[in-house]
């Protein structure tokens, strides 16, 4: 009995080192991924300012902003999305969360992680898609004469690593849910959110 409960606990141990490694692992990771994200989209804001500045001296802008601007931001802004993720700051309306017991809001916020996991899923499939028919059909932009796949592809890849990036946060969700940090006092048991935890 009693080496059953402590092949359990080391297991418990096992799964949670394994859990944390892989959490640190998406942090590091997904940290310069966003920081490219962020120069893409100063980039971007550095483009419109020369057009504004150049419509002002000049009388013309830079040609076919709209085209850089829409390529060059939707792949900055899905590279943001794996670190904002991991870092669970993504946004959450908690209005009526007193109104619910522990027990409630532990369901509801499982479901919602795994309903965010299952919209990046179906998102990166159909971006990748969308990819597929713009490469056979090699579409490029009017004025520039720029393929549009490559983006769309890289959007895709950026949103599934996305995917696989809440899968790491739902994974992790039980013991969050149960109270305690990496490295800190693990509880007894590590408990999915429509279980009670024991303190």
């Amino acid at each position: 009995m009693i080496g059953a409960a402590e092949e359990a606990v080391s297991g418990a141990h096992v799964d949670r080192s394994v859990l944390d490694r892989l959490e640190a692992w998406c942090v590091t990771t997904t940290r310069p991924v966003a920081f490219l994200g962020v120069l893409g989209m100063l980039f971007v804001a550095g483009v419109t300012v020369l057009d504004v500045l150049l419509r002002w001296l000049i009388g013309t802008g830079v040609t076919a902003i709209n085209e850089i601007t829409t390529l060059i931001f939707a792949v900055a802004v899905s590279a943001c999305m794996p670190s904002g993720l991991i870092g669970g700051v993504h946004l959450t309306v908690d209005v009526l969360k007193p109104l619910f017991s522990k027990r409630l809001a532990g369901w509801l916020n499982a479901v919602g992680a795994m309903l965010l996991l299952l919209f990046f899923g179906l998102l990166a499939w159909r971006l990748f898609v969308h990819a597929e028919i713009l490469a056979g059909e090699k579409r490029i932009t009017v004025i520039l004469g720029v393929p549009e796949a490559p983006f769309i592809y890289a959007a895709a890849l950026l949103f599934g690593f996305g995917a696989a990036v809440q899968c790491v946060v739902v994974a992790k969700a039980p013991s969050r849910r149960a109270g305690f940090a990496s490295g800190g006092a693990p509880p007894r048991r590590a408990r999915w959110p429509w279980r009670r935890c024991s303190p």
